[in-house]
């Protein structure tokens, strides 16, 4: 028991020399500007869908690839540069484009260039400098006739 009370009594001392008020010492700050902590951000986990049904994906390969432009200067891009034209969807971004021309006609893109024409888009392939050029060209048959038809295998 007395070795509890010299105990006790020596704790009293010694917040009784310490005080009923002490200081917190102050952060020190670095800048002039006060930011915000970050916070917990919460996922939002809802109880139901606010919507019945999914909405359908407006651009899939079919609608964004159109159709290919053959006009002279396409089909000498072609001879000339390994290039195809085609006309796509203006609301559809380079990275949808490749994804779908590969989808399509099975070719690999180097680069894609993109012109914004009245209401759609022309795209152009550029593609690697081998023999395969001529393969692309026949395998899709791009070619304007007399009867303006653009068959595609």
């Amino acid at each position: 028991m007395a070795k509890d009370a010299v105990k006790k009594a020596k704790a009293a001392t010694k917040s009784m020399k310490k005080g009923k008020l002490t200081k917190k010492g102050s952060k020190i700050r670095n800048t002039v500007h006060f930011k915000l902590p970050k916070t917990l951000k919460v996922l939002r986990n809802p109880k139901y869908s606010k919507r019945s049904v999914n909405r359908k994906t407006r651009l899939d390969k079919f609608t964004i690839v159109k159709y290919p432009l053959c006009t002279e200067s396409a089909m000498k891009q072609i001879e000339d540069n390994n290039t195809l034209t085609f006309i796509v969807d203006i609301k559809a971004n380079k990275h949808q484009i490749k994804k779908a021309v590969h989808d399509l006609y099975q070719i690999e893109t180097v680069k894609i260039n993109t012109l914004i024409r009245c209401a759609s888009t022309t795209f152009w392939r550029i593609g690697s400098r081998d023999e395969r050029r001529f393969k692309l060209v026949f395998d899709t048959s791009i070619y304007r006739r007399e009867g303006w038809e653009i068959g595609v295998c």
